[in-house]
Parts: structure tokens; sequence; C-alpha cells
């Protein structure tokens, strides 16, 4: 009798694309859409064979959630906090991969490219022999996550990036690109210091096969298998941890995260830095020191609060530490977090910033500045973030004296950062004579024309010692699934802006639709020496 070898990753995959054609009509016949997308998204390449066989017998939405549950759980490397650390990887992995390798017809992320990112992780450097003289590049940086602070992902489609495709000007000429991993690149279960993984593009398109073999294959069901660091859970033990941490059920799945969670930084569940941060608010504190945060949508179409810490001048070479909470409308705290990070600088101006993921709703953000064991700064702001609707609906409005062209590769969830722009917000709100002013907005839901793009007709007003109202010529680019940019600059000139404080209305009128909606800011004008 002829048996199967448990070892060959190429019967794996076999035995996998069998499961899934037979198992796809069952696992989906009375779900809701919600699920049965949960079920066709890139966690397909998570499953174990006795999950996916689970999932395929799988009708009702109720055992549905208690699945998604419990999946994530059996793999969550700290279960009972707020924050599932794996969770968070594979969704910033899956984002990455969607928006660097998409196919022609294949989701990035589901691409054989796509695959192997998020399965064994980012490259050392990229190979591309005869490519323009350039064999190397793809600096993933040196952090533990491929979207750490510490590195970033080289920009461009030159040699050696990462870009949608590769060098098939020639029709019929295969491309070969080879993916290094070496040093701490390495998985920790492959017990090499160094290999490779090629790909071949197919001649003619923008597709790129594996070609390594089985040896990454076989990586690649191991990292699967290796990522269930909790194989024996069941649903009896995950109640009461989710109890004890205030888990919501199906509410985690609806908003397809489990609640919020940081992009970068520390989850915090002790109240020891969270309480002095309470303490901190309202006293004060430094009027150099300022905190912007607002909704927006990323790349990928997910809702995202970016938030900035700013203080003026200098901040000196010790690292910010920032504590923080999000509390929602009833003042409960949905995620404590403590983040360290270099100080940036932009003009006269020092920054720190992050992002957090997070499901619609009325927020408050709250941030202080940690020392010694106090905290010497704090500030909060109110966040509204948007259900997912069809009505038009404008962002909050960001004043910037620092935007420009990113000089890498943007990363997915950088905040202040879409279509390769980085936006540095105002702290102070403070503008010299002189200076050009940017505002930048989202503008979400717009009815679209025929070609897909939206008819946005921008007018601004401005009050203050001069007042003025005047059109402001602007080409949207889409910033997500559903938003637009507005962005436009605004030379403050001594004749026309005056020493004072001034209010900013900025109108944007959907001319497909025949509505108008507007947003408002506020920002101050000294003299050019001032």
């Amino acid at each position: 009798m002829k048996t199967t070898d448990p070892r060959n990753p190429w019967t794996y995959l076999l035995t996998f694309a069998v499961a899934l054609l037979l198992a796809a009509p069952l696992a989906s016949a009375e779900l809701s859409e919600l699920y049965r997308e949960w079920g066709d998204s890139p966690v397909q390449m998570l499953m174990l064979q006795d999950e996916e066989a689970q999932w395929a017998r799988i009708t009702e939405d109720a055992d549905a959630e208690s699945f998604i549950r419990l999946f994530w759980a059996k793999r969550d490397p700290s279960v009972g906090t707020d924050l599932n650390e794996f969770r968070r990887e594979f969704e910033q992995r899956v984002a990455f991969a969607d928006q660097q390798f998409e196919g022609e017809e294949t989701r990035g992320s589901m691409t054989d490219r796509g695959r192997v990112f998020v399965l064994l992780g980012p490259p050392e450097r990229i190979q591309r022999p005869g490519a323009g003289g350039s064999s190397t590049g793809g600096d993933f940086g040196s952090g533990d996550s491929v979207f750490d602070t510490s590195g970033s992902v080289s920009s461009g489609g030159g040699p050696g990036a990462f870009g949608r495709g590769g060098s098939t000007e020639r029709a019929g000429v295969a491309s070969e690109e080879r993916w290094v991993y070496e040093d701490d690149k390495v998985p920790e279960f492959i017990k090499r210091k160094r290999f490779n993984i090629r790909f071949l593009s197919k001649p003619g398109t923008e597709e790129w096969e594996l070609r390594s073999g089985e040896s990454a294959l076989g990586w690649m069901g191991t990292a699967k298998q290796r990522a269930v660091t909790q194989p024996n859970l069941t649903l009896a033990d995950l109640a009461p941890m989710e109890s004890a941490v205030g888990a919501g059920g199906g509410e985690a799945m609806a908003a397809a995260a489990d609640g919020p969670t940081a992009w970068m930084g520390e989850a915090v569940t002790d109240s020891g830095s969270l309480d002095a941060l309470r303490q901190a608010l309202g006293t004060g504190g430094s009027g150099s020191t300022h905190l912007d945060a607002g909704a927006y949508q990323a790349g990928d179409g997910r809702w995202i609060i970016p938030w900035q810490v700013t203080t003026e001048g200098d901040a000196g070479g010790d690292p910010a530490t920032v504590v923080g909470e999000l509390v929602d409308a009833g003042g409960e705290r949905l995620l404590g977090f403590r983040l360290e990070q270099s100080w940036r600088k932009s003009r006269d101006q020092s920054y720190v910033r992050d992002t957090l993921v997070v499901p619609p709703g009325e927020y408050e953000l709250r941030t202080g500045l940690a020392s010694g064991g106090s905290v010497t700064w704090a500030a909060s702001e109110a966040v509204t973030v948007p259900a997912p609707a069809e009505d038009y609906w404008l962002s909050e409005v960001v004043v910037s004296d620092s935007v420009f062209p990113m000089q890498e590769a943007q990363q997915m969830l950088e905040p202040y950062a879409w279509q390769g722009i980085s936006v540095v917000p105002r702290g102070d709100r403070t503008f010299r004579q002189g200076s050009v002013m940017w505002f930048y907005l989202h503008a979400c839901y717009p009815q679209l024309d025929d070609e897909g793009n939206p008819k946005l007709r921008v007018t601004v007003k401005i009050e203050g010692p001069e007042s003025f109202r005047g059109p402001a010529p602007v080409t949207p680019a889409r910033a997500g699934d559903h938003c637009w940019v507005v962005a436009q600059g605004l030379d403050v000139t001594p004749d026309r802006f005056p020493p004072g404080d001034y209010e900013m209305t900025v109108n944007v009128r959907d001319s497909t639709a025949g509505e108008t909606l507007f947003t408002k800011g506020t920002f101050t004008v000294v003299g050019a020496g001032g």
C-alpha cells in the first residue's frame, strides 16, 4: 500500500489545496459575508489541516465567531493580555504584502512572494542579477518587526527594491529575484546561517513564481505550525481570560481587530504609569509641548489614529518615553501603551509619533511624557472614528510647514504619510510671515465619476486680523479605499496675514453629489523674526 510522507511539503500543499476545494461551498453556505470573507482571506495560510476541516463544517455565525476567537488565541504568545502580538505582526505583514506584491488578479499577500514574506518574514536583502548593474537592496531595518521604526523598505522601482513587478521590459524574457536571509533575518527554527529563496517572473507579466523547491515550502509549513503556541487551549479556558481583559466577543470580529491595537510600542496593562498619566492631565504642563491626533484612512482602507507629540526647539539626545491610553466615551480604558522613540527634528520643532488602529467609535486619546518614574507633561484630544458607510465625510484639518516627499518607501500605517508624502503637523500651529502653511485633510465617500474619480471643489475661508475667501486648486489623491487627500499650500505673506490668531474653514464640495461639507482649524501668525 502506498503511504504519504508527512515530511514532504508538496504532499501537504496538495492536501491543503484539495481541502480548500472540497470545503469552500460547505464553509460559506450559511455564513454571513463578514465570516465568509474571513475564511477566504490570507488567514488561509495559517490554518492547520484539522482547522481547515473544522472551518469547513461551520455554518452558523456564532460558531464562526468562536472558532476565530480560539484561532487567534492559540497563536497569542501572551494569551490573556490586551494585545495579541502575533496577530498584529501577521496583519501588518499582510497589509505590506498587499501593497507591494499585488498581482494582476491576485491579492498581494496571496502571491508567492507575499506568502513567503508573511510566513518567513522580510529578507536581509534582495538580489536581482543583471538588473541595472546592482544586485542588492531592500533594507528592512534591524528591528524584530518589519514595521520597526529603526528601518524601512527601500523605495522606488530600481534594482533590489521591492516593487510591483520586475525587469520584464524584454518580451518573453523572465527576470530573477533572490531573497537573501542571513543573520537575524533567518527564522529561529531554520538551522542555517544563510539561505536564498528564488523567484522568477512570468515573461511579459507582473507575476512572480517561487522557484526554490521543497525547502522554502517546507519552511513555510513549519512556520505556520510553530505559530500555534497554545495548541491545547479551549474556549472554556479562553472565557475567563477574555473577561479579565474586557474582550468584546463578537465586537472584535465586527471591528476586524482585537479592539484597538498599537502599531508600534509596548502594551501596558499595569495601572501605575497610566494612573500617573491621568493625574498629570489638567495640570497645565509645558506650553511648548503639544499633541496632534485625528482619524484618517490608511492605504489599505483601515481607519487609523495617527498621533504626534511635538516640542519646540531641540529636545536633546535622549529618546522620548511616551505613555498613553485610549478611552471610550464613557471613560473606560480600552488600550494602554508605552512607546520609546528617538526625537526627530523638523525645522524648529522636535517630534515623536505613532499610529493606533481602532474600530469605529468616539474616543479620547491621552498621552504623556514620562521621565524618572513620573509623567512630566500630559495632554488629551477627542477623536471620532467613523463607521463604515457611504455618507460623505471630512477628516479634521492638519496645518503644517513641513510637507515633503519621502526618501524611502512608505510603510503601511505610517503616521501622517499618504501617497509617499510625509506631513509633520505644526504642534503650536504658529507660522512666521514669509513661510508656507499647508492644510491637509481627507474627503471620504464622495460620489465617483465613470472613471472612478471624485469631483471635489475646495474653497478656503480665513478669518482673523485680515479675512478673505477664495477657491483652492486641488487635485485629490487617493488615500485609501474610500478617501482622497485634499491638500494645498498658502503663502503667509505680510500683506495678507498680519500677526494674530486666525480661524480657517475648508469647504469641500462633492460636485457629483451636489453636497458640501466643511472642517475647521486654527492657527497663529507671527512676524518673520518672531
